[in-house]
């Protein structure tokens, strides 16, 4: 990812795990994660949760009996995820080197890999997915959203990101948060796009869910 991926994200840490408490936006994410997982391996496998921001679909993994590995491109995010998780359940660490993608693992470390909301912000996701393929061992998982173009949100959001663009100097609090979301979100493709990406990076896609919703979930598998 960037730098000006890193800052944002950096800049956001400290709150970002609200958005996972009761009432928060992103809460429903941790379940639908969790109940993908299970429905693609068991409760004894390895687990790579790539892009892990402050570790709460990580953790949930992990307390449900997976051994999880969370990385992430933010060292603020790394820190909110290691002081949540007061047990001490999941290995977090920072990715060093971000674009190009070099993971810290062996080949074939892992039985599922957990992508939540990454690629979209990712100069080059077909190198991601390459990278992750060699991490991932024969047979293995990811599970990856993505978001939804076909969704009458994101429509709302590529019409007016011009000139959320140009008003961005003159933005503070929330507002400069959205802009600069929209800004870096770069990634938006068709779920057919996503698969060719995935089928070129050694991955086959299994399923596609959430065709009604802001957020797709594809579920694809090494091959």
């Amino acid at each position: 990812m960037e730098p000006s991926t890193r800052a944002h994200f950096e800049r956001l840490a400290t709150g970002w795990s609200a958005k996972y408490a009761p009432g928060g936006s992103m809460l429903p994410r941790v379940r639908q994660f969790l109940d993908a997982l299970r429905d693609a391996c068991s409760a004894s496998a390895d687990v790579l949760d790539f892009g892990c921001g402050p570790g709460q679909i990580a953790m949930a993994c992990a307390q449900s009996g997976y051994r999880v590995h969370g990385v992430d491109m933010s060292p603020r995010m790394i820190e909110a995820a290691q002081k949540g998780d007061i047990e001490g359940l999941v290995s977090f660490s920072v990715l060093s080197e971000a674009e190009p993608l070099q993971l810290p693992f062996a080949g074939a470390s892992f039985d599922a890999i957990v992508a939540s909301s990454v690629f979209e912000y990712v100069a080059n996701p077909a190198h991601c997915f390459v990278e992750l393929h060699r991490v991932s061992r024969p047979g293995g998982w990811m599970l990856l959203t993505v978001p939804n173009v076909s969704h009458r949100v994101r429509k709302l959001e590529r019409f007016i990101k011009p000139a959320a663009r140009l008003s961005g100097p003159f933005l503070r609090g929330a507002a400069r948060n959205w802009q600069e979301y929209l800004s870096l979100s770069r990634q938006r493709h068709s779920p057919a796009e996503w698969s060719r990406q995935l089928a070129n990076s050694g991955w086959a896609v299994r399923s596609t869910q959430g065709q009604n919703s802001a957020l797709l979930m594809i579920v694809a598998q090494s091959c």
